[in-house]
């Protein structure tokens, strides 16, 4: 029975990742990278990840990070304001310190998945 070569594992990501190319056999160079041509196509070769240009990467990491940030912080505020002050303990007020609990866990676990899948083409948070 042949055996069967995953297409790629951990260590074809991590090579991928950082060389921008797959070695397959041997006596191929992984620090050589397929830009010689300087033609657009072969662009494409050397980020074989992102789906989207260097630049765009760099904004829409700007903004999920703002994003990230600013839902920590806040939340994070509304449950010490909420929690330190007696007057605010309510059941009203309780019901917006778990909107916030669940807010916080949304920007933990939703924010760098959605931003991940938007830049690259495999899932690289699993």
């Amino acid at each position: 029975m042949p055996v069967v070569e995953p297409v790629f594992n951990a260590s074809t990501l991590l090579e991928i990742t950082l060389t921008g190319a797959v070695s397959r056999g041997q006596g191929h160079d992984p620090t050589v990278n397929a830009s010689d041509n300087s033609s657009d196509s072969d662009s494409d070769a050397f980020y074989p990840l992102l789906k989207q240009s260097p630049y765009m990467i760099l904004l829409y990491s700007l903004a999920y990070g703002l994003v990230f940030v600013s839902a920590l912080v806040g939340n994070v505020m509304v449950m010490v304001v909420v929690g330190r002050n007696p007057a605010l303990h309510s059941v009203t007020n309780y019901f917006l310190v778990n909107l916030a609990v669940a807010d916080i866990l949304v920007a933990l676990f939703c924010v760098p998945s959605t931003s991940s899948s938007i830049c690259f083409q495999y899932l690289i948070i699993s």
